[in-house]
Order: structure tokens, then C-alpha cells, then sequence
């Protein structure tokens, strides 16, 4: 096997087991819950955080913090400190939602900041910072795109994919490719999952995997503030630079995994050695997230 095709490998089978880790990390215990999108929330400040109920099942939870504090702690103190956030919106100003996979990334981004932060305080970051951007119904659409992914972490998958047997992953990807369906309609569903999908099919089938484009969006950007353009394409630039060196890690990382000369213990010393100065003090977090580095590497 190619080190191109055990890096897909090792990606995309991260991929299939990223919703074990958020399901558990959910402050709501019930996969089906509907969104309750239509009971205001007193502490948000817009008519789309407004629409956000709490969603924590802790018997006292902390009081959230509302939407404008909770972004200048996500940018100051969180692990996602001085980062640009990855993908985007991909919204209009008109209100139109152009699901991509940036937007996914997104998603999965924030979802990064469970257990520093509650999913209650990061959907009405959500909702805050969409409107902001483009206006309530935009985030209105955003948050639902939001639950139904919420809906999808936490369904109960019965098939689990085996990264050493090769046959557990077509049946796992078949599950789960029915349920994104199910749960979140065609169209969001092909542009979160779709590119994954074919590089896992063509891995099973012994065809070498295309190279994984930078994601894009439709949004017009000429219906865009000079503001918000500015902050667009910041984070492109962003979006670009993150992506190649996380693109580096992934190699060496799947690398070092095949490694039989390597212990266990060796393995996350020379991942460690590699990310240090290549990523800052707020990234690795990221990072080893993104890796599926072991609990406490």
C-alpha cells in the first residue's frame, strides 16, 4: 500500500468514527429530540440566537454565556484561540444556504470546543454570528442544517468499521451513507459526505484516490459588506494554510503508523516532535483532534 493510499486510509476511517467522539460529547442525551427552535432563549441578542432553547441535560447546568462573550472566549482563552475558524457559512445575504463542505467543517470545528464549552452556548454562537453576517433568516437556515448534523453524531450506528479489516468498512460506509440521507436530505448530505464517500470507494476498490481539493463556496460575493468580504477572504487564506499543513501531519502521521520498528509510545514521541514546530500552542489541540492522536498524547 502507497503512503498516498495509507493516508487515505487513515483519514478517511478517522472520518467514519468522528461521530463516536462528538455523540459522547453531547449535552443532549436524546437522538430524537426535535430542534426547539421556536422558544426564546432571554439571555440571546438576536431574533436568531433568540430561537435557540437550551439544550443541556445537566441537572444545574452553568448559566451560558451569551453569544458575544462566549465568541470573545472562543477567540481569546478557548484551544481555538488567534485561529481563524475553518470552511464557512455559505450563506447569502439574501438568505440563501448553499450547503459545502466547508460548511461541515464548520460544524466540526465547533463542535471541537465540546466539553470546553456547552453545544447550548455554541448553537447560539451559531445563530449570533450568521445573522451578523448575512441576517436572521440566513441563520435561521444555518440552524437547521445545525440540528439535523447534531441529529446525525448522535444516532446510535450499529455498524463499526475495523481499521484493520478492510471488509468492516463497506458495510459501515453503506450505513452511514443511508442515514446522512435520511437525516439530512440529498443535497447536504452529498456536499458534506460526498467526496469522502468516493475516496473510501475507490480505496476498497484498488483505485488510487484524487487529491482533496480546497472546499469552496457559492456564496455571490458581490451582495457582500466590504467588511464581510474582507473577513472572507481572511478566511480562505486561512482555511488554505491550515489545510496544507494538516494535509503534511495526516502523511506523517499515517506514516510513522505503519512504522513496525516503532512501539506505541515511539510513535506519539515522533508525532509530537513533528506537530511542535509546525503548529502553535492553540492549534495542537486541533490538531491531535483532527489525528485521533490517543487521550493524553
Amino acid at each position: 500500500m502507497s503512503t498516498a493510499t495509507r493516508w487515505v486510509a487513515a483519514a478517511v476511517g478517522a472520518a467514519l468514527l468522528f461521530a463516536a467522539w462528538v455523540g459522547s460529547e453531547l449535552d443532549d442525551p436524546d437522538p430524537a429530540r426535535p430542534a426547539a427552535l421556536a422558544h426564546a432563549a432571554p439571555a440571546a441578542p438576536t431574533p436568531a440566537a433568540r430561537a435557540i432553547a437550551p439544550l443541556s441535560a445537566d441537572p444545574q447546568p452553568p448559566k451560558p454565556r451569551e453569544p458575544a462573550a462566549f465568541e470573545r472566549w472562543m477567540t481569546q482563552q478557548s484551544s481555538l484561540r488567534g485561529v481563524v475558524l475553518d470552511g464557512a457559512w455559505d450563506v447569502a445575504a439574501d438568505g440563501r444556504l448553499h450547503p459545502t463542505l466547508a460548511l461541515r467543517r464548520r460544524f466540526d470545528q465547533l463542535l471541537s470546543l465540546l466539553g470546553e464549552a456547552s453545544l447550548e452556548e455554541i448553537t447560539g454562537y451559531i445563530a449570533y454570528d450568521v445573522e451578523a453576517l448575512a441576517g436572521p433568516v440566513a441563520a435561521q437556515r444555518v440552524l437547521e442544517v445545525w440540528q439535523r448534523y447534531l441529529r446525525l453524531q448522535r444516532h446510535p450506528f450499529q455498524a463499526q468499521p475495523d481499521m484493520r479489516d478492510r471488509h468492516s468498512w463497506m458495510p459501515a460506509l453503506a450505513e452511514r451513507q443511508q442515514v446522512r440521507r435520511q437525516i439530512l436530505g440529498d443535497e447536504i448530505a452529498a456536499a458534506f459526505f460526498a467526496e469522502e464517500e468516493a475516496q473510501l470507494q475507490a480505496l476498497l476498490q484498488g483505485t488510487p484516490p484524487a487529491a482533496s481539493p480546497m472546499p469552496t463556496t457559492r456564496i455571490d460575493r458581490a451582495s457582500l459588506s466590504p467588511q464581510a468580504l474582507a473577513r472572507m477572504r481572511e478566511e480562505d487564506a486561512a482555511w488554505a494554510d491550515w489545510l496544507r499543513r494538516l494535509a503534511d501531519a495526516r502523511r506523517e502521521w499515517a506514516a510513522l503508523q505503519t512504522d513496525a520498528g516503532l512501539s506505541a509510545a515511539q510513535r506519539i514521541e515522533a508525532i509530537e516532535r513533528y506537530l511542535g514546530p509546525r503548529f502553535s500552542g492553540s492549534e495542537r489541540p486541533r490538531v491531535r483532534a483532527q489525528l485521533k492522536l490517543p487521550p493524553g498524547a
